[in-house]
Order: C-alpha cells, then structure tokens, then sequence
C-alpha cells in the first residue's frame, strides 16, 4: 500500500490517472492472491541443543548447520558450518516476507509462555528468545575513581548469569505446570484460548524482567487480563481479589486470607503506577508471581476450564461462582517458593 501511494505521488500530474488504474490493479492482484503454506525455521536462543525433537503448541525445536555467511568478531566466523537451534512452524502467508513476519510473531508468543512455564528464579535464570539476548546486549561502562587520572572504559556482554534450558528441566517444568495444556491452546484460535495466553505471555515477560518493580507491574497485567479481560470496575482491586479468591480456594477462611494477599500486594501496584515507587521486596515478588503463575495453571487445566471457548462462558463461571458455586483447585499448583 505504500509503495503503492508513493508511485501515484511521485506520478506527474498528467500521467497521474493511469498511474492510479495501475497501482489499483496491482493491489487487487495482491490482495486476490491466494495464501499458501510455508515452512519457516526461526533461530531460538536459550536452549541446550538435546531439546531438539521437543514439540510444544505449533513449534517443534530441532537442530541443523547453516553455513555462517557473515563474522560476527569473537562469536562467528564467516563460511563456517554452524549448529543452529531452531523453531519449526508452518504458517499461511501470500509471499516470504509475510511468511516470517507471522512465523515470527508464533515463535515469539510460543518462547514467553515457555519463559512463564519454565521459570525457576526470580529472575528467571533462562530466558528464551528468537534474536541472541547476549549479543544484543553490548555494553560499555565508564568508571572514574577519587584516585584514578582519567576515567577507565569497560566492554563486554551483561547476560545476568543466564543459563540455557536443558531438556531434562523443560520437560519436568512442562509436566508439572500444564504444559500439555497450554500447548493445546496454543492450537487453537478461541478467544478463550487468546485470553489465557495473553495472560502467559505477559507473565513470560515478567519473569525474565531484571527489575523488581517492573516484574512485579507485569504480573499484575498479567492477572488482570486474564482475570478480568475487558471489564472496566471502579473498585478494580476487590473485584480481582475475589475472582482470584474463587479460581484458587474451595474454603471461606481460605478465601478470606487470599483476598487478603491480593489486596496488599495490590495497595503496593498503586503506589507504583501512582507514586513512582520502585521498592519491591523480593518476598512480596515472589508471593504476586505464584499467585499469578498459579491463576494461569488453574485457567488452563481445571476441567471447569476445560471446553470453554469464548470469554463470556470464563466470565459467566466467574459470576457465578460469585454466586456460590464451587469448584476443585488444581492438585498440582505452580504456587512454589522458588525464589
């Protein structure tokens, strides 16, 4: 489209109304063009080579040498045979470019609700990604001491002591926190399924996020997107603590003292968004992520859950459990005290 409006621009006038019947023409060619199928390997970062084979939503991870066409100094040498880990998704696109724009977009999605599901850490020590975390973060650093002349500069690589994903450890994490689940909905294209991981992908953000604050606000879009979607109440805090009360607790004391958590750690995303606090104890983190984390796990394999396809049958469960009905908690919560 744009290149289309820059042609009749850059037309003169005269020529302008043949110009117009052309680019015209071209456009409805492009858009009559019949998608096609296209397979598209895209590199991941953060993962051992051993987790080749492992299929997860519409990725399947596997391993191949890539002749290096570029040199990368102190990383990769031109015209070498690389090892390169990729995600495999097939997509439907009218040309290349499409093509990897929506395998991007898939892979990408796919590696944050991976980064929720095999966190371990506050911050997570992996961090999955489809462009190489380390070598987009170059930095130079600039010292000067009381006693030094002149100040002194420093370069290298800030990977925060990140370590790759093993396959013994993704697949533990993905049995115990419903992996097979999310993998389904990642395969499918309700908005029910939308809904959830969002809420994943989110959350994907914020574990991997270096700053307290920052992670703790992104667990909290993370709840409020997918425990309350779209609604807009006034009294935001109390509605969320007690959707968040009924996914998580079969018990009124047990409830009460939820929504209690709730609450607190909500009083602290206030003072955040509001008074530009940045103090976060690592505890409170820690307790906001497993009550998050826990909420997506619960939304993705209680039976209850389990058939639902739009937003309005999740809400409709949410306001009626408001109206007294009960359902089990899942046994197996991710609500751990890793920290």
């Amino acid at each position: 489209m744009a290149q289309c409006l820059k042609e009749v621009a850059e037309a003169p006038e005269d020529g302008k109304p043949k110009v117009i019947q052309a680019q015209a023409g071209a456009l409805i060619e492009q858009f009559n063009k019949p998608p096609t199928t296209w397979q598209i390997d895209l590199s991941v970062y953060g993962m051992e080579s051993n987790c080749a084979g492992i299929k997860f939503g519409r990725l399947e991870f596997l391993t191949d040498l890539v002749k290096s066409p570029i040199s990368v100094p102190g990383y990769i040498d031109s015209g070498v045979d690389l090892e390169v880990f990729f995600a495999r998704v097939s997509v439907e696109a009218i040309n290349e470019k499409a093509a990897v724009e929506r395998a991007t977009e898939t892979v990408e999605r796919h590696l944050a609700v991976l980064n929720a599901l095999c966190s371990q850490s506050i911050p997570s020590r992996t961090r999955l990604s489809h462009p190489a975390e380390q070598l987009r973060r170059f930095v130079v650093s600039r010292t000067k001491g009381p006693w030094d002349p002149e100040a002194l500069a420093a370069f290298g690589f800030s990977n925060y002591g990140a370590v790759l994903l093993s396959r013994i450890d993704c697949e533990a994490f993905l049995n115990q926190r419903g992996g097979a689940f999310v993998s389904k909905l990642l395969q499918q294209r309700t908005s029910f399924a939308n809904r959830i991981l969002a809420g994943y992908e989110i959350a994907g953000g914020a574990c991997i996020e270096q700053r307290y604050h920052m992670s703790f606000l992104l667990f909290a879009i993370a709840l409020e997107s997918v425990v309350l979607g779209k609604q807009n109440k006034s009294e935001i805090t109390y509605q969320l603590s007690s959707r968040i009360a009924h996914l998580l607790a079969t018990d009124v004391p047990s409830r009460r003292n939820l929504s209690k958590t709730v609450n607190s750690l909500y009083s602290l995303r206030s003072t955040i968004v509001h008074a530009g606090e940045s103090e976060v104890a690592e505890r409170e983190l820690g307790s906001f992520r497993n009550i998050c984390l826990s909420a997506l796990f619960a939304l993705s394999t209680l039976p209850a859950f389990e058939d639902m396809k739009s937003v309005e049958e999740l809400e409709q469960w949410f306001n009626d459990r408001m109206l007294g009905a009960i359902d089990e908690v899942p046994e197996n919560s991710p609500s751990d005290s890793t920290t």
